[in-house]
Formats: structure tokens, sequence, C-alpha cells
């Protein structure tokens, strides 16, 4: 093992170029193209009635797999993006394209969730009894459970809608307000203005970088200020003699 590991991601080994990246470009256009198809198999899957034909289900199952993969895989993508240049408006734009998708595809798993409550208990067992979804039967039993307190589907798709620019986009407006914020730190003598999203894993105690703290005014902190409320409110503490952040953040 190394003696130490870069504490800097590479995000070009996944899609190279950041969020001009073409190559996620060209993903987010495969996955969209994947919802639809995940819409059409839909709209050409009946009701299993008999034992026989639960096996029609399973490549159904299959392909709601693949895009909640692609899908989570774009999301992070997309969040790590944002944490690494905040004032990345293209990363941001790319951010809410992925919850579009996200919306689309949430509408699509409704109509499957549907599907799995109208099956039989003969139809339903063998269903699970596939050799391919036996590993996932667990979740598969959950989510049928689930998908019975739902609202009917098109209530559920006017929801899943809404969230893009409600839900969603209120947390999206508390993330660019957030990254706005520049904390004044110093350390050996030298300030240097911090983002919400660092945070230094140590400081001086000779300096008394820590005990100095935040004024929330913009100014020199002074030797003997404590941390102050607008530091407080935005999720930050002092934890020993490192930052840490207690509010929101990126699940990179």
């Amino acid at each position: 093992m190394p003696d130490s590991l870069n504490q800097t991601w590479d995000l070009d080994v996944i899609f190279p170029g950041g969020s001009r990246s073409q190559a996620f470009t060209a993903f987010l256009a495969g996955l969209a193209g994947d919802i639809g198809e995940f819409a059409r198999c839909l709209d050409e899957t009946a009701v299993p009635q008999t034992e026989g034909e639960a096996a029609a289900l399973v490549p159904v199952v299959e392909r709601m797999q693949a895009i909640t993969l692609k899908l989570r895989e774009a999301d992070s993508f997309t969040a790590c993006l944002a944490a690494e240049h905040q004032a990345d408006k293209e990363a941001v734009r790319l951010g809410g394209r992925v919850r579009s998708l996200y919306a689309d595809f949430a509408s699509q798993l409704t109509r499957f969730d549907e599907l799995l409550t109208r099956l039989g208990p003969a139809v339903w067992s063998a269903l699970l009894a596939a050799p391919e979804l036996q590993p996932i039967a667990y979740p598969l039993q959950e989510r049928r459970a689930l998908a019975k307190e739902k609202l009917p589907p098109e209530q559920e798709a006017l929801a899943n809608a809404l969230a893009v620019d409600g839900y969603h986009g209120w947390g999206e407006l508390y993330n660019t307000a957030v990254s706005r914020i520049r904390i004044p730190f110093e350390e050996e003598g030298r300030i240097s203005e911090l983002s919400r999203g660092r945070r230094p894993t140590s400081c001086s105690v000779r300096s008394g970088a820590c005990a100095r703290g935040y004024s929330g005014n913009g100014r020199r902190p002074g030797p003997t200020r404590p941390i102050s409320a607008p530091m407080r409110s935005t999720g930050w503490r002092v934890s020993g003699c490192s930052f840490t952040s207690t509010g929101a953040g990126t699940r990179c």
C-alpha cells in the first residue's frame, strides 16, 4: 500500500473532459434512449396469467436494473463535478439533466410497480424462483409491497415531474447559495478563502488557527473571536483541531 493516497479524484478516468465531456454527453443520450426502450417494453408486456408466462418479466427486471445503475453513475459523476468546481455552471446544468432523466424513469417505474402488484400469488412465486432473479428476490418483494401504498400511476407521474423543479430544485438552490460562501481561514500567518465544501484536515495549534475561527464579516479573525453564528448556521463546527461540516454534502 502506498505511503500516501491522492486526495483529489481523477474524474477523467470515468468520462474524460469534465463537464464538457463528449463521452458523458453520449452516455446521457444513450440513457435517455434506454428509458424510452423501457417504456416501450412496458407497453408491450402483458400481465402474466400463468406460471409459465412469468419468465417474460425477467428481461424487464434486468433492463430496469441496468438503467438504475447508469442513472446512479451519472448522478454521482455530476455531483462530483459540482463539488470539484462549485462555480461550474455546466456541471449544474448536467445535474439538472440527470434529475430530469430520473423523473422520466421514476414515472416508468410506477408503471412497472403496478404490473408487479397485478401478479397472482402463483405467478409472483414463479417469477421470484427464476434463477436470474433469486439474488434480488427480497428487493423485489419489498418493491411490490411498497407499490401497493402508492398513488395511481398518473398522479405518481405528476409528482415525479413536479419534483424536478420543486423538491430537487430547492436542494439545488441551497447548494448554489452555499457554494458562494467563502470562509476566511488563517494558517501559519496566511489567510485563505475557503468554500464550504473545502475543509482542512488539520490546523496549527501553535498559530491559534482553530481558536480564532471565523468572524463572519470578512475581516481578519481576532485572536479571541469564537466560531460565529453565521458559520454554525451553514453547518460548520470545530472538532478537535480540524474543521468538519455537519450539513448535507456531496455523495462521492
